[in-house]
């Protein structure tokens, strides 16, 4: 058996349909895959990391994520927790992503309104 790493970065929509359309090939051959993912919407329809909606398990992932320095990552679960459950107090998480991103100046300056994230999470600010 030979071993790969297949890597599947930039590669838009496909990369689930590359690996779907090529299961028996993967089982037998490739020992690590490294794979973009997405946690907010590009592309219209595009499947995205996020399928488990256990918002406890959402949390402890974004969690993971911060402590590996995966801040794109890490933005992303917090804000899918915050659309997805954030009716409930301890995962609106809208606060904690605006300070987080507030202690960039430069994003400050361009006004944190106009980030895409913050409008999508804007109704979920308290202050």
């Amino acid at each position: 058996m030979n071993f790969y790493l297949l890597k599947l970065m930039q590669s838009k929509n496909l990369y689930l349909l590359m690996l779907q359309s090529s299961q028996e090939v993967l089982k037998k051959s490739i020992f690590a895959i490294q794979i973009e993912i997405k946690f907010s919407l590009f592309y219209c329809d595009q499947p995205l990391f996020v399928t488990e909606n256990d918002p406890h398990k959402l949390l402890k992932l974004a969690c993971i994520a911060d402590i590996l320095n995966f801040p794109d990552y890490t933005l992303g679960i917090m804000e899918h927790l915050t659309l997805s459950h954030g009716a409930d107090p301890r995962y609106n998480l809208a606060n904690t992503i605006f300070d987080r991103l507030s202690q960039f100046s430069d994003l400050v300056e361009q006004g944190l309104e106009n980030l895409p994230v913050i409008q999508s999470i804007q109704d979920y600010i308290r202050f």
